[in-house]
This record gives structure tokens, C-alpha cells and sequence, in this order.
């Protein structure tokens, strides 16, 4: 701020202090629709990705995550959800989950996860954006439906049925909210 624009605010009796709900949301005008989300900023600072009118919705995209016990090879597919694929890919070049730690294991019988990727180490940092779910549509039946009808799972769909859908390990991204997902972890079976 320069002098001259301190002293007007001081003349004006204006203040500084801003809460975050009172600065607007950005959105990309691309098919993602990335939206900022001023009242959860990001755990660590990473502009919106790129939302380009022709997201890249075909082939697949190999990235490896180094950990301390080796590299983990993933294979992210655009055609299943390019939105999602270009929020990992642009958070991952940004260095979001850098140095992070993974902050929660899970060894349940019926559902096993890795989470990593908070820069917080909380499970409570998000990249400061949210984007609309993208939902399989391949879905298995639910192994509990004797009627073998294909149905898509709720938000707190059982362990069991989450467990049956998921590969060995997927990337997966935190939703944040009906509608919308946010953080990329990732999720081990």
C-alpha cells in the first residue's frame, strides 16, 4: 500500500481489515468452472488452474509421487474425470503437496486408505478452489443389491460398497460439499 492510499483511508476513516467472505469468488469460465473459495483460502498459495474451453478429455496422464518408501507410479485417465486429472496435474506443478506429510491410515478390513497431500498435515487444507464432482458412471452394483441394478453411491454410501468400487490405488479428490470436490489425495486399498 503507498503512502498517499494509507493517509486516504486514514482521512475517509476506511480500514484495512477485510474478512475473507467479503472478497468475491474467481471462477474460470472453461467446462471446470474452477471457484475460488474465499472462505477456505489455500493451505498454501496456488493460482486457479487452467480451465481451457477444450479441457483435455482423452489419454492419460503418468505421474510418479515420491515418498520416503519410493515412488508411487500413478495413471490418471482424462476421459473418466479430465476436471479432476487437471486439478492434480496443475496442484502437483504448483508444488502443492510438497513436503507434506500423510496424515491418516486407515486398516480396516473393509477399507484401507493412505491419505497424504495436506499441506497442513491436517486432512483440513485445501488447495483454495472447488470444482463440480465428476461421478464415475461405471459404477459396479452394489455388492448388498440382489437386483444387480448399477447405482451411483451416495456421499455416505457404506464402507463395504466404497471399498468394492476402488481399484488397488487412486488418486482421489476430498469433496468438499455437495457438489464440488476439492484436495487430491491419495487413497490406497
Amino acid at each position: 500500500m503507498t503512502a498517499l492510499a494509507a493517509a486516504a483511508l486514514v482521512v475517509s476513516g476506511g480500514s484495512t481489515t477485510a474478512s475473507a467472505s467479503d472478497a468475491p469468488s474467481r471462477t474460470t469460465h472453461g467446462p471446470c468452472q474452477y471457484t475460488q473459495t474465499p472462505d477456505e483460502p489455500a493451505a498454501r498459495p496456488v493460482p486457479l488452474p487452467p480451465d481451457p474451453r477444450h479441457t483435455p478429455s482423452h489419454g492419460t496422464v503418468g505421474m510418479a509421487v515420491r515418498t520416503s518408501q519410493g515412488p508411487l507410479p500413478l495413471r490418471l485417465d482424462r476421459a473418466k474425470a479430465p476436471c479432476t486429472v487437471q486439478s492434480f496435474v496443475h496442484l502437483a506443478r504448483h508444488r502443492f503437496y510438497d513436503r507434506t506429510v500423510c496424515h491418516r491410515l486407515t486398516a480396516y478390513p473393509t477399507l484401507k486408505v493412505l491419505q497424504c497431500g495436506d499441506p497442513t498435515g491436517t486432512g483440513e487444507g485445501g488447495p483454495g478452489y472447488e470444482y463440480k464432482d465428476e461421478l464415475p458412471v461405471d459404477l459396479p452394483p452394489a455388492p448388498s443389491d440382489p437386483t444387480g441394478v448399477r447405482r451411483l453411491y451416495r456421499r455416505h454410501a457404506s464402507a463395504a460398497d466404497r471399498a468394492a468400487q476402488r481399484p488397488a490405488v487412486l488418486p482421489a479428490l476430498m469433496n468438499c460439499g455437495a457438489g464440488t470436490v476439492g484436495q487430491a489425495r491419495l487413497v490406497s486399498r
